[in-house]
């Protein structure tokens, strides 16, 4: 494949947004913007003032442009609101242009042949790989959500991701569906499962796992003590505790709603308090409304995933401040979208494949 160089995918961004936003004359060719490319982003320089409405509206419409036009030699990233950064030049006309930000190449999938061995190799220092030259590392991370109808590949990936962070610390997994592949990996790893047996009614379930809560909260609490009580136990690391939750609506529905606002509430508590502690909840369902986890508790979570589906609809609830019609999904299963947000990396959403592991 060809590699175009910054220039030309600069060159051909520009004759794209010319021939697709030719609004009263305001083109490239009249002088009203240009368009500069670097390796961080492609910046859309233009002529103050305009007759172009520099809203939300053309911000959005202009990465849909660059991002279909700098496909697959870069991956754009949508923002929630115009970034509007300065411009360097002697003319106060054009002293300011709008970034879109963006990174070489596309998303590429993971395929493993051997997972122990790769895990042997890979799962070290707290990161858990995803995708080809994208990682997460556990220290980082709050809670993680994940979303996506049946079938897109939800369980599979959380198999994937119990079985980086087994390597690190403990796990506990709830689960209310009775799923054969995390019950038979819970049992394969010596790690906690818990799922519903058939004579236990929906709300004495939901009892029994606010109680596994209730101790993971008392965890917490402990954990905080120790690191309170000297300044040498400041930066004490703590084995990584992950709890697990499979299908949450499964969970909820048609359970007493006084047990489950005590289910609401310690997933409160504990996404708010844990992280120091090194506790962390990976909470999985087809959907994530207000009815199936507390609104701060989504807004907690710093690894957010939507997988299948992507579009307007879907992301409501894990991107409600982004317009993801830009983003170039890749075709295939056990695809979607991802978010990480932490101090270290630009919380960018990114197209997501989810490891193809042989044998699974």
């Amino acid at each position: 494949m060809i590699n175009p160089t910054l220039d030309e995918i600069a060159a051909h961004c520009k004759q794209a947004i010319n021939m697709a936003l030719n609004k009263d004359g305001e083109t490239s060719y009249t002088l009203s913007f240009d368009v500069r490319a670097t390796e961080k982003d492609l910046k859309f320089i233009f002529y103050s003032p305009s007759a172009l409405l520099l809203n939300q509206e053309l911000y959005n419409r202009l990465t849909s442009i660059i991002s279909t036009n700098a496909y697959p030699y870069f991956t754009v990233f949508p923002q929630p609101s115009p970034l509007l950064v300065p411009w360097e030049t002697d003319n106060i006309h054009k002293a300011r242009a709008w970034a879109f930000p963006w990174k070489r190449g596309i998303s590429k999938r993971l395929v493993i042949n051997d997972v122990d061995s790769f895990l042997d190799l890979n799962a070290k220092d707290g990161n858990i790989w995803l995708m080809k030259n994208y990682c997460v590392n556990i220290n980082s991370l709050t809670s993680v959500a994940i979303m996506g109808l049946s079938g897109s590949g939800k369980t599979i990936l959380t198999k994937w991701l119990n079985s980086n962070a087994a390597r690190m610390g403990k796990i506990i997994t709830i689960d209310p569906k009775g799923s054969k592949d995390l019950v038979w990996w819970a049992r394969d790893n010596n790690q906690e499962i818990i799922y519903p047996s058939q004579d236990v009614s929906k709300s004495d379930f939901l009892s029994k796992v606010n109680d596994k809560l209730s101790q993971v909260l008392q965890l917490v609490y402990q954990r905080q003590s120790e690191y309170l009580q000297s300044h040498a136990n400041v930066n004490k690391k703590f084995l990584p505790v992950v709890v697990t939750i499979d299908e949450l609506s499964a969970l909820t529905t048609g359970a007493n709603k006084r047990i489950v606002d005590s289910f609401f509430s310690l997933l409160q508590t504990i996404t708010l308090l844990a992280r120091e502690s090194n506790v962390h909840l990976v909470l999985i369902s087809q959907e994530l409304d207000a009815k199936t986890i507390p609104t701060s508790v989504r807004s907690q979570c710093n690894l957010r995933i939507l997988m299948g589906l992507v579009n307007s609809k879907s992301c409501q609830y894990l991107f409600p401040d982004y317009d993801v019609s830009s983003i170039v999904v890749p075709s295939g299963v056990a695809t979607g979208i991802i978010q990480k947000i932490n101090s270290n990396d630009v919380p960018a959403i990114t197209p997501f494949l989810a490891p193809t592991v042989k044998g699974w």
